[in-house]
């Protein structure tokens, strides 16, 4: 099966970043958070190669799953947008976590922002017919 191939490439070789991110990516697909999380935050303190910001925000994507909000955020604001603050997923991501915490002004903030970036995509009008509905009706 191709986790435990992956599984095996790091075991032969930890720096293998490619096969990391992959498997990462299999852990998060099949839900196995913890583990993800795991691997993630190992690479986040002993490498210094490459796509920092993607590892980052899987790991705020999966705390979210996990219902880690406060922890989510946290990734997100100082970890993801100093090194990218122009992301469609990321600025969708932090309006969800907004949105359940019930702070309606920053969610549109960040819901705005992904519109600003794609706003054709299904998603970011999804997410503004939820906010129209769950928010606009409260004010």
């Amino acid at each position: 099966d191709a986790e435990a191939k992956f599984e095996e490439a790091l075991r032969f070789d930890p720096d293998f970043i490619s096969a990391a991110i992959i498997y990462i990516e299999i852990l998060k697909d099949r839900r196995i958070y913890s583990d993800a999380l795991k691997l993630i935050d190992y690479w986040l303190e002993n490498s210094t190669v490459l796509n920092i910001w993607y590892l980052n925000y899987l790991k705020a994507y999966m705390l979210f799953e996990e219902s880690q909000y406060y922890l989510s955020k946290e990734t997100l604001i100082y970890d993801c947008i100093p090194l990218n603050d122009n992301n469609f997923n990321q600025s969708i991501l932090l309006g969800d976590i907004y949105i359940r915490e019930s702070n309606c002004d920053s969610a549109y903030i960040h819901y705005k922002n992904a519109g600003e970036i794609n706003s054709t995509s299904k998603v970011y009008n999804r997410r503004m017919q939820s906010y129209d509905s769950m928010c606009r009706r409260n004010h």
